[in-house]
C-alpha cells in the first residue's frame, strides 16, 4: 500500500493513502475543515490554526473504530499532533 509524508512541527508521519484520502473526506465533512483537507491535499501539512480540528477528527474516528481498524500510521498522526498543540498552547 502506497502512503503519503505528513509534515508536522517535529516529524513527517508517513500515513496511506487509503487513510489519508478517508481523513480528507471526514475533515471536508466538518465545519471549517474543508481548508484543512485542501492543506493535506496540496502541501501534505496543516497550519497551526487547523490542528486542532485535525486532531478532534482524528480522536473521533479511533473513538468510532477502535485502535485496530484505525491504524498505526493515524495514530502516530494523532499523538504527534497533539505534541504539536501542546507545543504551541
Amino acid at each position: 500500500m502506497s502512503a503519503d509524508e505528513i509534515r508536522l512541527s517535529s516529524r513527517n508521519v508517513s500515513v496511506p493513502w487509503e487513510k489519508r484520502s478517508e481523513l480528507m473526506q471526514r475533515l471536508e465533512g466538518m465545519e471549517g475543515g474543508s481548508e484543512a483537507a485542501a492543506e493535506l491535499r496540496t502541501r501534505h501539512a496543516f497550519a497551526e490554526s487547523r490542528k486542532p480540528l485535525v486532531y478532534a477528527v482524528l480522536d473521533a474516528w479511533l473513538r468510532e473504530v477502535g485502535k485496530d481498524a484505525f491504524g498505526e500510521e493515524l495514530d502516530q498522526l494523532r499523538l504527534e499532533l497533539h505534541r504539536d498543540i501542546a507545543q504551541k498552547g
